[in-house]
């Protein structure tokens, strides 16, 4: 991805490899802007409304319950105890979706984002 382009073998006497290849195109990304020191709320004239303050809730929530659900699995050694933290994933992808979408109101045309918060049970 960093060169845009497909690794391939360019010789086979000696081998050799490079970024030679078809282009590889990047995804299309939201501009999402950087998430202040200690959380949006922190923010200034980017704090958060209520509505988004409400998705970046959810999105801790879920991230916080799957980093305790990964260190049951690594504690206990119970691969079973993944599932949980696979479906907080999911969790986490839907409200970043969200998040991600909805712009700053500092008028700089980027966008909200998740701040990773670890949050208690």
């Amino acid at each position: 991805m960093f060169r845009g382009k497909k690794l391939i073998k360019v010789s086979e006497d000696p081998v050799v490899w490079d970024f030679k290849g078809d282009d590889v195109p990047l995804p299309p990304a939201f501009p999402m802007g950087r998430v202040p020191e200690g959380g949006w709320a922190n923010g200034g004239l980017n704090a958060p409304t209520p509505e988004v303050q409400q998705l970046l809730g959810a999105f801790n929530t879920h991230f916080s319950a799957m980093l305790r659900a990964l260190e049951t699995a690594w504690q206990t050694g119970d691969s079973d105890a993944l599932l949980p933290a696979i479906s907080h994933m999911r969790g986490m992808r839907t409200e970043a979706r969200k998040l991600v979408q909805l712009k700053l109101p500092d008028g700089s045309g980027k966008t909200y984002g998740p701040e990773f918060l670890y949050v208690e049970e």
